[in-house]
């Protein structure tokens, strides 16, 4: 028995192996039909086939969009899922820990229903100067390059405590900077609609409206010094 269920466990292996690289033997194979139909460059065939292989290498985190079996899941454990993985998130910015404690639920709903896994590889863009912002970012691991303007000075910022663009919750906001991964990068977005949403009808709602007013007050006297 124990020889019989080695033997299964080491066929169930290999046929999973032999999957993966089927898939991306196949992807490949769609992309370079694509470039090809499309005549390209050769230069840029060789970027794009380059940044596709980075991502392979560099990628070290699967995040919930990656497992498509956790789309079959009921809605009450995906629900459940997404408040473990980002309830502690949002408890680093002391507002938002401030509604974990005083409406729960309104809070398990922004989870669910508002924030997102994202992970950024590096050199890659996460948003550009003069874009108009819909997510405020918290980030996990990794570090980043967030440069002024078009072309100012980088500040490298790291994971820990930080996050970006708080502005877009409260007022209406473009990105004023460029931020692009320095290393493999793991954020928690949230969406400022849903978010807004959510809490216009929870019980901390006045709570919520007075920091806004301060903060788009601060945001209109300091307008020069608001950054991302």
């Amino acid at each position: 028995v124990m020889l019989s269920s080695f033997v299964s466990s080491m066929t169930n292996s290999m046929t999973y192996l032999t999957n993966q690289n089927y898939d991306k033997r196949q992807q490949r194979e769609i992309l370079m039909s694509y470039m090809n139909s499309r005549c390209l460059t050769w230069q840029l065939r060789i970027d794009i086939t380059t940044y596709v292989g980075k991502i392979r290498k560099h990628r070290q985190h699967v995040n919930e969009v990656d497992i498509p079996v956790l789309k079959t899941l009921p809605e009450n454990l995906r629900e459940r899922l997404r408040v473990e993985v980002h309830s502690h998130v949002l408890d680093k910015h002391g507002l938002f820990s401030s509604l974990h404690i005083g409406d729960p639920v309104s809070v398990n709903k922004i989870c669910h229903h508002a924030m997102a896994e994202r992970a950024l590889m590096p050199g890659e863009e996460l948003f550009r100067c003069g874009a108009y912002c819909s997510r405020m970012y918290f980030m996990i691991s990794g570090s980043g390059n967030y440069i002024i303007g078009f072309g100012g000075q980088a500040s490298l910022l790291e994971a820990t405590r930080q996050w970006l663009c708080e502005a877009c919750m409260w007022i209406k906001w473009e990105h004023r900077g460029r931020f692009v991964g320095a290393s493999s990068c793991d954020l928690s977005e949230l969406d400022a609609t849903e978010f807004q949403t959510i809490m216009s009808k929870s019980r901390c709602f006045l709570q919520v409206q007075h920091y806004a007013q301060l903060y788009a007050h601060y945001a209109e006297r300091d307008s020069d010094r608001v950054t991302d």
